[in-house]
């Protein structure tokens, strides 16, 4: 059983990986559909 420091550096990271897909405006996030599945993506290995 790995210990919780694990499960949160790797939380960090999916929400570090979010913010710098986010960072450069709405307009762009929503115009890039590979901006937005790497959100999803990172979104979805954290809350798993």
């Amino acid at each position: 059983m790995k210990d919780d420091s694990f499960y949160l550096h790797h939380i960090i990271e999916c929400i570090r990986r979010i913010e710098e897909n986010v960072k450069k405006g709405r307009e762009r996030f929503m115009a890039s559909h590979t901006f937005q599945d790497a959100v999803r993506l990172h979104s979805e290995m954290f809350l798993s």
